[in-house]
């Protein structure tokens, strides 16, 4: 397909309808967003002119030009992609046709469901045509490349909607050369020959500085905190919480299973760490024999008691699996000393860290049983984010969890405060969150990055409260911050954060290959947060 839809557009408006002369163009907003009024709803993009400069600038033309107005999807191909980009007024249309502008280089945001590109024929061939890619056709536009450049988050219920009757049939993509007649007449003659095409009634510039709200949410049927969340992919997650609330969802969420077992109706599973619909871990906090771990290989039908803490004052807060055979759990120190164990058999055995290979834990030292995402893995690294102490700390094992060094962050530190959760996108690039969670409002050094594998760590600003998890999107150097205030997102390794309006979550988990993620609550609350159309009214 050579065809996109874009999102940046300035073209002059005249007496009678739209301009053949634009103003000399000049650079769109760093984000902005645009609301495409159609015949199924809005459709609300948001443009990110650092993923693609040349792209950005044209569509923000074009919109504010008015050219998309009166326009229609003329080629929707039900359930892959929805393009639209020839203007009704055929003079108008002609005149942009031969306008290309040069290609924009790969930035490698692939072509996912709700994401917008511009079609083409030929290399720096892009002009006015753009497309809404209505599943994920990364396999097949990120050869080309179709550089994104902006993405639905609001109205993918409108984009799915759109009319699809008539195919290939009503202009068809531009290298397949049936699209003269649009130009020649315009609406004219698809009125008359595709009469029933959806129409944007109207495109405009909304926004230049905020996201539209995230979360959408779902009916869990729990009314216990939940404090643990795990994704497997868009459709498969799991939960947990306290009164030994597991959940299970196998339809992206709009129904949840209850998966309970016995004898641990009172305990309080604050991690959940997921790796297929059958196989699960969920861990239990508190001091001596509360801290458990279970695991599930039927889907929750029977479970195995695979762990419980022996030492009274040991108080195990949270887990992180590499895959069904390797995991790490972490308890608070004791005396001095930190408790870490290790598993390489699926949990069979659980081994723990010799206090040689460890580094002195600072008095008071502990990991917050806050979502269960205070332990970090890439490959043979492993991370442990720390606080309640003088200060935040972080624990990185190279080699699997043989070895340990320590290394200081700035994140305020105290008896409620510090790090609650640590994420890394790769070995080198991390990010570690907190706050006080008796203070939830506030966000007073609370956020750090680092690219050097956490040995360093930098402090950053703009979160809108404490946050508990901060998790990366797969696949972007897009993080998500989420605590019981509120969610907050950053394009750029979390050095620059803007917030997204809606209720606040505990925990939340994107899947390892998806752009799904699943946040969990208080009072049993669920949500779906879905990158590219975060407003979605139904889980897909």
């Amino acid at each position: 397909m050579k065809a996109a839809i874009t999102l940046a557009g300035l073209v002059l408006a005249s007496a009678t309808g739209l301009a053949l002369h634009a103003s000399p163009p000049r650079d769109a907003p760093a984000i902005y967003t645009v609301r495409l009024d159609t015949t199924k709803g809005p459709i609300v993009i948001e443009v990110h002119r650092d993923w693609a400069p040349r792209g950005a600038d044209r569509f923000h033309e074009l919109v504010t030009s008015r050219y998309y107005d009166r326009s229609r999807f003329f080629r929707v191909i039900k359930g892959q992609w929805a393009q639209f980009g020839i203007a009704a007024d055929p003079a108008v249309a002609s005149e942009w046709r031969p306008r290309f502008i040069p290609d924009d280089p790969w930035r490698g945001i692939s072509n996912r469901r709700g994401t917008v590109a511009y079609a083409f024929k030929d290399p720096n061939g892009r002009t006015t045509q753009a497309f809404i890619n209505l599943q994920d056709n990364s396999a097949t536009h990120d050869k080309e490349p179709f550089v994104v450049f902006g993405r639905v988050i609001e109205g993918m219920n409108a984009a799915d909607a759109l009319n699809a009757e008539y195919g290939e049939s009503s202009g068809g993509g531009i290298r397949a050369g049936q699209q003269d007649p649009l130009f020649a007449e315009g609406e004219a003659y698809l009125a008359r020959a595709f009469p029933r095409l959806d129409v944007i009634d109207k495109a405009s510039v909304t926004d230049t500085d905020t996201i539209a709200p995230g979360w959408t949410p779902l009916a869990g049927g729990a009314t216990a905190r939940l404090r643990g969340v795990s994704a497997v992919d868009r459709t498969i997650a799991w939960a947990s919480g306290e009164q030994g609330t597991i959940l299970r969802t196998v339809d992206g969420g709009a129904t949840w299973e209850r998966k309970s077992i016995p004898g641990a109706e009172k305990l309080d599973f604050r991690d959940v760490d997921a790796i297929s619909d059958r196989v699960a871990y969920v861990l239990s906090i508190g001091p001596g024999d509360a801290s458990r771990i279970y695991k599930t290989a039927d889907g929750g039908a029977t479970w195995q008691l695979q762990f419980t803490n022996a030492d009274p004052k040991a108080f195990f807060d949270a887990m992180a699996f590499r895959d069904e055979a390797r995991g790490v759990a972490v308890s608070d120190s004791v005396n001095g000393r930190f408790v870490i164990i290790t598993t390489a058999d699926g949990g069979k055995t659980w081994t723990r860290v010799p206090d040689a290979a460890l580094p002195p834990a600072l008095e008071n030292e502990g990991a917050f049983a806050a979502s269960g995402t205070n332990v970090a893995i890439v490959g043979d690294h492993i991370w442990i984010g720390t606080g309640a102490a003088a200060t935040s700390r972080v624990l990185h094992s190279r080699d699997g969890g043989l070895t340990w060094t320590v290394a200081a962050t700035p994140l305020a530190s105290g008896p409620s405060a510090g790090i609650f959760s640590i994420a890394f996108r790769d070995a080198r690039r991390g990010i570690v969150v907190g706050g006080d969670y008796k203070k939830e409002a506030e966000a007073i050094d609370n956020a750090a990055v680092t690219d050097d594998g956490g040995a360093t760590w930098t402090l950053v600003k703009g979160l809108s409260g404490f946050r508990s998890v901060a998790l990366y999107i797969p696949g972007y150097d897009a993080v998500v911050a989420v605590g019981p205030t509120g969610t907050d997102v950053s394009y750029d390794d979390g050095r620059r954060w803007r917030a997204i309006e809606g209720e606040g979550f505990h925990a939340a988990s994107f899947p390892p290959r998806g752009d799904t993620a699943f946040g969990v609550g208080e009072h049993g609350r669920i949500g779906l947060l879905l990158p590219f159309d975060v407003t979605a009214k139904s889980p897909r």
